[in-house]
């Protein structure tokens, strides 16, 4: 708004303030940057400018700019690429702290803007006294435009520069406004600040003169033609309130008048100002007001020191009226929260100086005004005000008597809480910020005193304490608001008390407030949360106090784990305890705590862990949730870690002549250790704290390990342990107590070994699933942790010395244990399997049991879980071969671990070609199942092993639609049953329940003959149905079923007649070379092919599974059958009359094994 050629208003000089060009730039990019060093350099940012139309719009035209879908390209601008080129840089920070981070870009003259408005804090100290005016709008007559206003400011009738053009800039004595033409309603929209001194403001107005602005040289310039005025303070002493105001508008030609001021002061500056003249003063003949003009502003005072509110105003004024004092401060309570803020220092300092000039009188009403301020302060619009009261109390208040007075009416409402709930709460609600007052003003009266206090400020805080205790004893509902809200700011309070009284005092309050609080008040949780707040603060960490709160603590956490009452918090409290001991020098007096909190928690936590993994009660703060899982598992580990040498004799000591309490803490402590290592409780990627887990279980192991053979070994042996033994049994010559107490001892030792196995097999320590960078450095930090429980298992099974066989029953672990990789771990534990061998021979005389046992555990081990492998296989065959030497089963033990052996072989063959995800590998699948299924045939009693294979490869078939060899394997189990009425067992694949034997015998052939139907093989379903219709006809009796097999019957026999069938066309394979499989080496196979199907296809197909085989059109002999090249040979083969899953008669009458594959 500079002058120029083109913006002048005609001839005239060159000095009028004209409409130039408007410019906008958004910050929003610059504010959500982030905090980088890229973002603290200056960057150059142009802001183009644009002109209005007219001047009408000049004054809203950055409104049109910012307004969102208006671009600035569609408005035409003052001159091609005219433009503002500014520099920005944003620092990020306190202005004090930046201060001294840069001091070189503030030694650069920087000027500092102030928000329009209050800070969103004022903290004490921060003086402002800032007046904003923003010249909106006029209404004049017609003829009057082209308006000018300058703007003054008078002080004692004087003119003064405080109109600020801008923050680093002087201040002036006028300002000009910008001059638009053509209209008699300009909006000029602009803002002025002035900077008035306080003791200046009560005597201050702003004159505003209206001139008319002509470009006729012969015409006065700047005609003057009106003035308008308004004052700062109002006849009350309060300011002029925010906002608009409509101002009159007074005719003056004149410039001479204004040489006295006081001649318009008199005068109603607005409409509101009207009530406040006389008539007389309104028809001043001077001043004549213009009735249909009018001037519009709006001010913004911001003054820490002056006050808009008539209430507040007279409690900063109380010495000019002391008789009025009681009625000021009882009216506090109606100034708002807004107003308080803004000079909150001055309130406070109001206040205690009313307190200091008459307590007796004013105390009352001086505590209730607190009261209310801090009330006010809890807003959430005034929150962060508390730290500006903070600030104040240690830095400005002054009230050295000032804590004689609040100690006794804090006193008084907890006392008298009756007569007022609400009032009681709310001074609850202030309690620690008035506690803070008192603690401050002790501090002060100290130290001017010179230390030589009274000695009643201890005893009127124990006082205030014991009627606290007394109010939180009460179970009242009403009192129940109040309890809560005070229990909550109970921990400043003690905070504040450390720096008056020593650790152990104020830990002495602590505690008997919160012991005083009733577990069934409801308040637990706020209860726990101040004993939380104490656990990690300075009182815990100072020896003398912590020695008083860790028991009593220890008290009240127990009682609630135990009857899983607030677990969440109560196990966090538990976790802050723990934790604290890692930070302090474990010295006897440290150690002696972790006893005690040994001995108090180690059991509780051993029996919540117990019930909230079982727990599946839904919700973020059920039991059993995810987070309360994780947080006493945390717990239970950390207290273990803490625990030494020392503390493991301790707690076993406590238990050691009581045998049953012994049993049932190891048997719930090895449950929990085998839960930590199969729950899932942390994120899979978080390794560390899993191996940190299992380090802290294996420690433990070898200190709890240590009472299963002192003391539980030999009440397994039913032997005393020593002379004092007997101490064992309450009552020795009771055999039922014997009886139960071996049963538990042998229940620990059964727990032990089944956490020692799942320890050795848990995912995250099988090193090899890991890539090598990962294992490589796992065992560089942690090493092998399966090696010293493998070992350490190994000791404990060593030392059951006779008592071996009572564990027999656990050869499915050991098995599991000697599959986890590594030649060592697997040298060790393989000798127990020959001392279970050696414990089953002397019971049974056979391993018929151990036999199908290990049978079944392989198949589960080797294809389900695929473990093991061919090392493995041969390690398992020597070792347990060598440790047979010797032994009176050696002979029947060889033939065990041979057939095991082969076992072993065939099944990881088996599992290394089904991996392959392949359909094409279909022939070397069937294959593998079909040896397996052979090997398991020459044994019955290894039918449900050699059954699950069965329905392996019945769905093999079925993803080929093969349904004619799934009928006939499907067959080969049925036959295994009879027609009888024997229950038999649930399968151990899940397909069937427990049933008579016939019912799964007719089961499996509805499913055969639904095969045989789909295959279209009706000829081999036609003996099923008939050896069903005779048992539905001549032992069931069920005709229902008799019909309907019938039916099935004739409609098979129909369709063999009716429906036109091609043959399937047999072709004779064998496959020639020593680098085949075993299973396949120098055999031959009939295939059953498509009735279309030539020997190119079948060659084919089996060349996807042997790529490297060649065909054979002549007959091998020697060398190609003992080479080491693939030979494969296929021919039609004819006269097969008869077809079965294990073997099929041709015409020649020769009998072969053979595979039916398409």
């Amino acid at each position: 708004m500079n002058p120029h050629p083109s913006t002048t208003l005609g001839r005239g000089p060159k000095d009028y303030r004209r409409p130039f060009g408007v410019g906008v730039l958004s910050l929003s990019d610059l504010l959500t940057a982030d905090n980088s060093s890229s973002n603290e350099k200056e960057k150059p940012i142009k802001i183009t400018l644009v002109n209005a139309n007219t001047d009408n719009d000049f004054s809203t035209l950055h409104e049109t700019l910012i307004t969102p879908g208006k671009s600035s390209k569609s408005l035409p601008t003052s001159t091609t690429n005219l433009g503002v080129i500014i520099e920005m840089r944003m620092l990020h920070g306190e202005l004090e702290q930046l201060k001294i981070e840069k001091p070189l870009l503030f030694k650069q003259n920087v000027s500092i803007t102030r928000k329009l408005g209050f800070a969103d804090v004022i903290m004490p100290g921060d003086v402002r006294n800032d007046v904003y005016i923003h010249l909106n709008t006029a209404d004049f007559e017609k003829d009057r435009n082209k308006v000018e206003i300058i703007v003054h400011v008078l002080t004692d009738n004087k003119i003064v520069p405080c109109i600020c053009l801008g923050d680093g800039e002087k201040p002036v004595e006028e300002y000009k406004s910008v001059v638009y033409r053509h209209t008699n309603q300009p909006r000029w929209n602009e803002i002025i600040k002035l900077m008035i001194p306080i003791d200046k403001f009560n005597d201050t107005h702003i004159r505003f003169e209206f001139r008319h602005c002509s470009g006729n040289r012969a015409n006065n310039m700047r005609k003057l033609f009106g003035m308008s005025f308004v004052k700062l303070m109002k006849g009350d002493g309060t300011t002029l309130h925010d906002g608009p105001h409509e101002l009159y508008v007074y005719t003056c030609t004149d410039h001479n008048r204004f040489e006295n001021p006081s001649a318009y002061l008199v005068l109603p500056f607005s409409t509101t100002d009207t009530a406040n003249k006389s008539i007389n003063a309104q028809n001043n003949s001077n001043y004549p007001r213009s009735p249909r003009e009018f001037f519009h502003v709006e001010t913004t005072i911001c003054s820490t020191k002056l006050t808009q509110n008539v209430n507040l105003l007279d409690l900063l004024r109380w010495k000019k009226n002391t008789n009025n004092v009681v009625d000021t401060l009882r009216r506090l309570s109606k100034v708002g929260g807004q107003d308080i803020v803004r000079i909150l220092q001055d309130v406070l300092d109001t206040l205690f100086s009313i307190l200091d000039d008459n307590p007796e009188k004013y105390a009352d009403l001086v505590f209730k005004g607190l009261i209310y301020i801090i009330g006010v302060l809890r807003d959430s619009r005034f929150k962060s005000f508390t730290t500006v009261l903070d600030t104040y109390i240690e830095r400005h208040f002054s009230g050295a008597l000032a804590h004689k007075y609040l100690l006794s009416y804090l006193q008084r409402v907890t006392e008298n809480i009756q007569m007022n709930h609400d009032y009681a709460s709310s001074a609850f609600s202030s309690f620690h910020f008035l506690f803070k007052f008192c603690i401050r003003s002790r501090i002060l009266y100290e130290q001017t005193t010179g230390g030589k206090g009274d000695g009643r400020f201890v005893s009127d805080v124990r006082s205030l304490f014991s009627s606290i205790k007394d109010f939180m004893k009460r179970d009242e509902d009403y009192v129940r608001k109040a309890q809560s809200t005070l229990l909550e700011n109970c921990y400043i309070v003690f905070i504040e008390l450390q720096k008056l009284l020593s650790p152990l005092d104020v830990s002495t309050l602590m505690m008997e407030t919160i012991e005083s609080v009733p577990q069934s008040s409801g308040l637990t949780g706020v209860k726990l949360k101040c004993l939380s707040q104490a656990i990690k603060g300075k009182l815990f960490t100072d020896s003398s106090s912590r020695s008083y709160i860790l028991p009593l603590s220890l008290g009240i956490l127990s009682s609630l784990i135990k009857g899983e009452q607030e677990l969440r918090i109560c196990l966090s409290i538990v976790g802050d305890i723990l934790a604290s001991y890692k930070h302090l020098t474990l010295t006897e007096y440290e150690s002696n705590e972790i006893q005690l909190i040994v001995n108090a928690l180690i059991g509780i936590l051993l029996n919540t862990l117990l019930h909230i993994q079982k727990d599946q009660t839904v919700g973020p703060n059920a039991p059993g949730s995810p987070s309360i899982v994780s947080l006493c598992t945390s717990c239970f580990i950390c207290l273990l870690k803490l625990m030494k040498e020392g503390h493991y004799e301790m707690l076993i000591s406590t238990m050691a002549h009581d045998l049953e309490k012994l049993c049932g803490f190891l048997l719930r402590l090895f449950c929990v250790f085998e839960h930590l290592v199969t729950m899932v409780i942390f994120p899979k990627d978080w390794m560390v704290m899993k191996m940190a887990l299992n380090i802290v279980i294996l420690s433990s192991t070898q200190y709890f390990c240590q009472p299963l053979h002192t003391y539980l070994i030999d009440a397994v042996q039913n032997e005393p342990h020593s002379k004092d033994s007997q101490s064992i049994y309450e009552t020795p010559h009771d055999e039922g107590v014997q009886s139960r107490i071996i049963s538990h001892c042998i229940e620990v030792w059964n727990r032990f070994f089944l956490f020692a196995s799942c320890f050795l097999t848990q995912p995250c320590l099988q090193l090899e699933t890991f890539t090598v960078e990962k294992r490589s450095k796992i065992q560089d930090k942690y090493g092998d942790l399966r090696e010293p429980m493998a070992f350490h298992a190994v000791s404990m099974w060593d030392k059951l010395g006779s008592t071996k066989a009572e564990f027999k029953s656990k050869t499915s672990l050991f098995l599991g244990v000697t599959l986890v990789p590594g030649s060592g771990l697997r040298k060790a534990v393989l000798p127990i399997i020959s001392d279970i061998m050696d414990c089953e021979f002397q019971s049974k005389g056979n391993f018929s049991q151990l036999e199908d046992d290990l049978s079944d555990k392989l198949d589960q081990f080797v294809v389900q879980e695929r473990k093991g492998d061919n090392n493995y296989r041969d390690l398992f065959e020597s070792v347990l071969m060598q440790q047979s030497k010797g032994k009176d089963w050696e002979e029947k033990g060889v033939h065990l671990i041979g057939k095991i052996a082969q076992l072993l072989e065939r099944l990881i063959d088996y599992r290394n070609v089904v991996s392959i995800n392949n359909e094409d590998k279909r022939f070397m699948k069937i294959s593998c199942i079909y040896n397996l299924m052979n090997f398991l045939y020459q044994d019955r009693s290894k039918r449900d092993t050699w059954a699950r294979h069965i329905y392996r490869l019945h769905e093999l078939h079925l993803r080929k639609d093969e349904h004619t060899e799934a009928a006939f394997t499907l067959l080969e189990l049925a036959k295994t049953y009879n027609w009888s009425d024997n229950l038999i067992p649930e399968d151990s694949y899940g397909r069937f329940p427990q049933q008579k034997e016939r019912e799964r015998k007719e089961i499996l052939y509805n499913k055969i003959l639904v095969h045989l139907d789909k295959g279209q093989v009706w000829e081999c379903g036609i003996p099923l149905c008939k050896e069903l219709a005779d048992l539905y006809e001549n032992k069931l009796y069920n005709y229902k079923k008799l019909s309907t097999i019938l039916k099935t019957q004739a409609d098979f026999f129909t369709k063999i007649l009716d429906v036109k069938r091609l043959p399937p066309i047999y072709f004779l394979v064998e496959f020639f070379g020593k680098s085949f499989p075993a299973i396949k080496r120098n055999k031959c196979f009939i295939f059953r092919g498509n009735p279309c199907d030539k020997v190119a296809n079948i060659l084919q197909s089996l060349q996807a599974d042997f790529p490297n085989a060649q065909p054979l059109s002549f007959k091998a002999d020697d060398s190609i059958k003992n080479g080491q090249a693939q030979f494969l040979s296929a021919r039609e083969e004819i006269g097969v009359h008869f077809l079965f899953c294990s073997h099929f008669v041709s015409k020649r009458g020769d009998r072969r094994s053979f595979l039916l594959i398409l």
